[in-house]
């Protein structure tokens, strides 16, 4: 469900969060798993953020392009992902013992924004949202893409 502009255009919108999940397919990849990410801080100790029940690691990833318009050429949206503690390595690893040489072709990336009062209570402290609206799960926008052939 879309946010509403008027809870954007107020005077004090709130942070927005930016979420990111890349989804592996079985026929690709060997196996249809869904990464999940934040690139953020969080007030609990494991770096994890929930929303909509899904937890969301805290990994570095940056994602730049996301332009929309009318004119022109198609965006072109670039990923920089960290290798940190190897994760990266390690589906990648994995996803080669199925395709050798397939490094995530054809793995749908899926960016999502929302504003911190619609994420989870188990993300604030002592469980408590500090925000009236209480309607969970709203979305700003959602991009998706795939990663080239």
């Amino acid at each position: 469900m879309a946010i509403p502009v008027s809870a954007l255009q107020s005077i004090n919108p709130g942070s927005v969060i930016e979420l990111f999940t890349i989804e592996l397919i079985t026929a690709l990849h060997g196996t249809n798993t869904l990464y999940r990410f934040h690139n953020g801080a969080n007030l609990n100790a494991s770096g994890e953020m929930v929303w909509d029940g899904n937890s969301y690691l805290r990994f570095p990833i940056e994602c730049t392009g996301f332009e929309f318009g009318s004119t022109g050429t198609l965006p072109r949206p670039q990923i920089s992902i960290s290798n940190i503690f190897g994760t990266i390595t390690a589906i990648m690893q994995d996803v080669n013992q199925t395709t050798a040489g397939n490094d995530l072709n054809g793995a749908k990336f899926t960016r999502i924004r929302t504003l911190a009062r619609y994420l989870d209570a188990a993300n604030f402290y002592r469980r408590y949202k500090p925000f009236r609206d209480t309607r969970p799960y709203r979305r700003i926008s959602t991009g998706d893409l795939f990663f080239g052939s």
